[in-house]
């Protein structure tokens, strides 16, 4: 079974997400470069993700994962990250049957 990725998120973040997908056809989300995170380093590019919004699953897939450092991220975003680099992983969304 392929790696995958989960997170969960607040929804004004996710609302964030979704403008940037619906102008460009992805977005980013941004991890700390920690411990708990090291686990990105197993992943690679395509894979699947998940994205835990209250009680939905929203299904992405990752087309790209990589570490910038802090100063890269776009400043909506860099408030919310202590490390001096993070983990950038590019999201697109999975298109799901109603």
């Amino acid at each position: 079974m392929p790696a995958k990725f989960s997170t969960t998120i607040k929804q004004v973040y996710w609302s964030m997400k979704l403008l940037d997908h619906s102008f460009v056809g992805h977005f980013w989300e941004y991890k700390e470069d920690i411990k708990h995170w090291k686990r990105l380093e197993k992943l690679s590019a395509p894979c699947d993700g998940v994205f835990l919004l209250g009680n939905k699953h929203i299904r992405v897939k990752i087309l790209e994962i990589k570490k910038i450092k802090r100063i890269h991220m776009p400043e909506r975003y860099a408030s919310q990250i202590s490390t001096k680099d993070c983990w950038a992983l590019k999201c697109q969304l999975v298109e799901t049957a109603p």
